[in-house]
């Protein structure tokens, strides 16, 4: 398989097809976690610093104590009703991102699928992508629903069995799970391309949701290598894009960061103009996941395809029956 012109091919529609770009800032990661790293890493850093970097900032010392007052003022009948309000949001917004994030993500594969119909015609248009993704929506939407439990529902059991036999052993067989833990990545990038996989053939072969399933684990299990290669070359791409995004925000940040560490105070036409500058640093952090999100779809597209393609061409038709040779007996009894 020509990985590279997999995602050539993948980086094409990316500039070609612009309003794709548009779904892909709905439509979020199609493999996820792959900013989970940058965060947890910003905030070690943050916490490794607060007590000398952060105490440089005006009057910092006095917010705990203020803050503490300020919780404990508020009464506990006030926060049973902020704790049903901040679920009932919660909730809310799961469901809007839900709905949203899936129109995103049938409308960019559909984009896709339909650019690969036809790689030399004009370019796509938001009617023509809406029109043509509409018809998968409710059964992608049901295929992420049911995906998400399942996996929630796998995840506890093997938490609580792994904490079963961890108990009844009384954690020696925590000594046997190191081994195992070293398959987890592969393993997890394998689950990751099922479920890639079950949604694109659930759009580009009009399947139900079981029926994609079956379909994703068919392609997974018949391509393990060529599809552990491709996560990992995605995989590349999202730490690539990350410190991409890291540069205009660190860049933005910096005269604060200077300002404070020596030990100054920021004016207020310094926090204007390092809001401004940190809001067009967003700004190209949003265009960038935009771009990385619709080539990672693209490249899972065009890698389907490909696998599809493969795939029909190794099933031979036979459209009369073998007859023998001349130079074969034929059996006369």
């Amino acid at each position: 398989m020509n990985y590279s012109a997999i995602v050539s091919k993948a980086w094409q529609y990316v500039w070609k097809h612009k309003i794709l770009w548009l779904f892909a800032l709905f439509a979020g990661s199609i493999i996820g976690g792959a900013t989970g790293t940058s965060f947890w890493t910003m905030g070690g850093f943050r916490a490794n610093n607060q007590g000398n970097f952060w105490k440089r900032i005006p009057d910092s010392h006095t917010w705990p104590n203020g803050i503490e007052t300020w919780f404990k003022s508020i009464p506990a009948e006030t926060w049973i009703w902020i704790g049903i309000g901040a679920f009932a949001v919660a909730l809310i917004l799961g469901a809007l991102s839900l709905f949203i994030g899936t129109a995103g993500r049938a409308g960019l594969i559909k984009g896709l699928l339909m650019a690969e119909d036809k790689p030399e015609g004009g370019r796509l248009t938001f009617n023509e992508v809406w029109r043509g993704m509409k018809p998968y929506y409710w059964r992608l939407l049901l295929l992420r629903l049911f995906l998400g439990v399942a996996g929630f529902v796998l995840g506890i059991t093997i938490v609580l069995i792994a904490l079963f036999l961890t108990v009844i052993s009384l954690g020696t067989i925590l000594l046997l799970l190191i081994p195992l833990a070293l398959l987890i990545i592969p393993i997890k990038w394998l689950i990751q391309s099922l479920i890639v996989h079950a949604t694109i053939s659930l759009v580009d072969e009009d399947l139900d949701i079981f029926t994609a399933i079956k379909r994703g684990w068919e392609v997974v299990s018949k391509n393990i290598w060529p599809i552990l290669v491709m996560m990992l070359i995605v995989v590349l791409i999202g730490f690539a894009a990350v410190i991409a995004s890291l540069i205009p925000v660190g860049l933005a940040s910096l005269p604060w960061i200077i300002t404070l560490a020596a030990g100054g105070v920021i004016s207020s036409a310094g926090w204007v103009v390092g809001g401004i500058g940190m809001g067009l640093a967003v700004l190209v952090t949003c265009f960038i996941g935009m771009w990385v999100n619709t080539l990672v779809h693209g490249i899972f597209v065009v890698m389907f395809r490909q696998l599809k393609a493969k795939q029909t061409n190794q099933v031979p038709a036979l459209t009369e029956p073998l007859r023998p040779t001349a130079t074969e007996p034929v059996n006369q009894s």
